[in-house]
């Protein structure tokens, strides 16, 4: 393996990139850069060998992705948000918010357009030439007009799809010539999670790329890489048995991940998988008590349903965005590797990889070393740095004082973002608020799941006061027997 990576020029890469895309002096030690290819190296070992020690697997023909009507609204979706997001044109970003996505890809408006009181587009006007409403200078609007141009044209796409453990796909994640961006792009809140999802077991990239490298936008010019017209998270479980797919950017395509999944899995040996499932389980009325159980999305695992929330977590001390679990335009899709399986559950036996059961975990992401230093870990989503060399080498605004610890995960954070949890008396960043705690069934106080739980025999999820309040009523039977595979 080691004498198909050649380390070297991957370490003079990943620091070229970091020292650009995070605006780091050429004076500043990257003391790190060791460290993190030392942990990335270990962590993806099993995909590398399945590689045969190569850092990019390439589908061997040309994939073409053909837009339905579903992708072609989220591909202007996407130009939308990188309207308003990337530009700062709230009017335009409002504009392509509200138009039919037939008339902006036909290119022509069907219906009178208001906007705002200064800002009315015709009907059967050209939508491209509607962008001098929006925008006076004239290098910028033929700068955006050309990024719809293209979006218009392409309703077919076409490129090489990879499946990747490299570290510039994993910094280039949404960095592209394709006029499209996420929270993942390195200027981005959430560009530290990028090397998060480097350095864990458990994440690939997949994507559709290019003919040829070309100069990224928070790249160097010395550093040309694979433009991406498509990519998607893929996320294994540790046992190997499970896999869940992230959100596709820019628009969503079957065909792009059933190729990974039904051609690519197992060519590289990987075994084969069950179709995408998207089930979850919210609500159930048992039949013979008639008492209604309500679940915060259920997941069928290996002959037991298994909170999301359990069933996946995030590494301790990392900013990346997950999908999984956090977002709210998309309903993630799961595949089991495929043994003894029926519809929903999946009790897979291999030598190799064990048996996918209860114990099926994800853990997406890992805490990564800080660049400068290697010591520390890196404290910001948006700054790859950690609070020690920040404030050693002057990168914080002066007033970026006040920091305090999430008790959950560690971060450092303004202590005016810190949340007090009352019945642990905890302190937890906001993400550990949204991610990690839960809310009581009956008197509505939030705090974390040690405190706020479900107890045997009572299908709702309380506070201990309350819970002693409110005994529940008997249950006839338990719950788990509903998810036992039948003989």
């Amino acid at each position: 393996m080691e004498n198909k990576i050649n380390l070297s020029e991957l370490k003079n890469q990943l620091e070229q990139v970091i020292r650009y895309s995070q605006n780091f002096s050429h004076t500043l030690p990257l003391n790190g850069i060791d460290e993190i290819l030392n942990k990335w190296l270990k962590a993806k070992e099993l995909f590398i060998n399945h590689m045969d020690g190569k850092l990019i697997y390439e589908y061997p023909s040309i994939i073409t992705f053909k837009l339905d009507a579903n992708a072609k609204k989220n591909k202007l979706e996407q130009f939308a948000d990188l309207v308003d997001d990337h530009y700062g044109n709230y009017y335009l970003y409002k504009f392509l918010s509200n138009i039919k996505v037939d008339d902006f890809y036909n290119n022509k408006t069907t219906k009178e357009y208001y906007i705002c009181d200064s800002i009315v587009i015709p009907e059967n006007y050209k939508v491209v030439k509607a962008f001098k409403f929006f925008i006076d200078d004239e290098h910028l609007l033929e700068e955006v007009r050309n990024a719809a141009s293209r979006i218009i044209q392409e309703n077919v796409v076409h490129g090489k799809l990879c499946f990747s453990v490299h570290p510039l796909d994993f910094l280039s994640a949404s960095e592209n010539t394709y006029n499209w961006r996420s929270c993942h792009s390195l200027d981005g809140d959430y560009r530290s999670g990028n090397l998060n999802y480097l350095l864990d077991n458990s994440t690939v990239i997949c994507y559709l790329k290019g003919e040829k490298e070309e100069k990224l936008p928070h790249f160097p010019e010395s550093v040309p890489w694979n433009s991406k017209k498509w990519r998607v998270w893929m996320f294994f479980s540790e046992d190997q048995t499970m896999l869940f797919m992230g959100r596709q950017y820019p628009f969503a395509v079957s065909q792009g991940i059933d190729i990974i999944k039904n051609t690519i899995l197992p060519e590289l040996k990987f075994d084969t998988w069950s179709p995408y499932s998207e089930d979850k389980i919210y609500i159930h009325k048992d039949s013979l008590s008639e008492e209604v159980f309500h679940f915060d999305g259920l997941i069928p695992v290996g002959g037991e349903a298994i909170p999301i929330k359990k069933l996946v977590k995030d590494g301790s001390n990392t900013f990346h965005y997950n999908d999984v679990l956090n977002s709210h335009f998309y309903n993630p899709l799961y595949a089991y590797r495929i043994g003894n399986t029926d519809n929903y559950f999946s009790y897979t036996r291999n030598s190799s990889f064990g048996m996918t059961n209860a114990d099926t975990r994800f853990k997406l992401g890992e805490a990564c070393p800080c660049p400068i230093c290697g010591r520390n870990e890196i404290d910001y989503g948006e700054l790859m740095a950690c609070i020690p060399c920040c404030q050693e080498y002057y990168l914080l605004d002066e007033d970026a004082q006040g920091f305090g610890i999430c008790d959950v995960c560690g971060t450092h954070v303004y202590e005016e973002d810190l949340y007090y949890l009352e019945i642990s008396e905890s302190y937890v960043c906001p993400r550990c608020y949204q991610n990690e705690t839960v809310k009581c069934q009956i008197c509505n106080i939030t705090d974390l799941p040690e405190v706020i739980k479900y107890r045997e025999g009572d299908p709702r999820c309380l506070c201990e006061d309350c819970y002693h309040t409110n005994k529940p009523k008997d249950i006839i039977g338990k719950f788990k027997y509903l998810f036992k595979k039948e003989e």
